[in-house]
């Protein structure tokens, strides 16, 4: 591991370049001020020769810069690295450890580590490198985000002004990257239970997984080939039944909730389903007053189809 914990004990600046800033610089300064609390910042790009207490990233050319031509690929999905790839390949281990509990050097931090840089940070990576996430639309993500709160034209664009917008836009992204470390280490703490649930399912010859709570459980539910509806208590009080992906994230499902259950009770076509409060046009989802009537309507739902 190139960086250890004494190094980190004496880092208490961060570098980045000034002028326009984007989600890579400012992501830099938001993760490792989560682990440095008091961190320092400078936004130049008059670099000094770097010195353990100071941190230099997306300038100057050192190890956390990612605009020389000799900037590597990675080679798991062949995206080349952007500074805060480079930042996180040697300090997200720690930033975990300290946010999740979770040891550096354990299997649950390394795969903490790699989702992150797969659901956050490797969209920076492209769209920094000039590659376009997709090519059809032009999504919302949190590289537009954060670039969007550099002044504009008609605001002041002095020095004051350009370090407070970077600020505001660093409070912003620590928020977003803590919510998506704590969904992540969730749905990694929950699947022993959800899978333990689907199991069981699958040993009784049932389609339905019933969970005792709310939790993350695609990745866990959709290795049960026989797995297809999950039942939970809703975050509403109410219970949800919702369909089994034929694979985590997909919108394709092994089942499908009946249009007629979707429709208003006086439309042609509509059914009287007990307990059923609502079901989404999509087919994916439908909530009910209690999980008696949750679990009957699955049951129902199963045989029919």
């Amino acid at each position: 591991m190139y960086i250890n914990r004494e190094d980190i004990a004496a880092i208490h600046t961060l570098v980045v370049h000034d002028g326009i800033f984007h989600a890579d610089d400012v992501g830099c300064f938001a993760v490792m001020r989560i682990l440095i609390p008091e961190l320092n910042l400078i936004r130049s790009r008059k670099i000094q020769n770097e010195t353990p207490e100071f941190l230099i990233a997306d300038v100057g050319g050192g190890r956390y810069d990612h605009h020389q031509t000799s900037t590597k690929i990675r080679e798991k999905d062949g995206v080349k690295n952007c500074a805060q790839s480079l930042i996180w390949d040697d300090f997200g281990p720690f930033i975990i450890e300290k946010m999740a509990k979770l040891a550096v050097g354990s299997k649950e931090n390394d795969s903490a580590c790699a989702q992150v840089y797969k659901s956050l940070i490797r969209t920076i990576a492209m769209e920094d490198n000039g590659k376009a996430v997709n090519k059809q639309f032009h999504p919302f993500t949190i590289s537009t985000v954060i670039s969007g709160f550099n002044p504009t034209w008609l605001e002041s664009n002095d020095a004051d002004s350009a370090m407070n917008a970077f600020m505001q836009a660093a409070d912003v992204f620590t928020t977003l990257f803590q919510h998506e470390v704590n969904r992540i280490v969730s749905s990694m703490l929950a699947h022993d239970e959800t899978a333990a649930a689907a199991k069981e399912a699958e040993d009784k010859g049932s389609s339905i997984v019933v969970l005792k709570r709310f939790a993350s459980w695609q990745g866990s539910v959709c290795a049960s080939k026989t797995a297809k509806l999950v039942i939970y208590p809703a975050l509403t009080g109410n219970y949800n039944v919702q369909t089994v992906p034929v694979q985590p994230g997909s919108f394709v499902s092994r089942i499908r909730i009946p249009e007629s259950w979707c429709l208003a009770p006086n439309d042609p076509g509509a059914v009287v389903i007990p307990g059923l409060k609502f079901a989404h046009p999509a087919g994916f989802l439908a909530g009910f007053a209690d999980q008696e009537s949750a679990i009957a309507a699955a049951k129902l739902l199963v045989n029919e189809q």
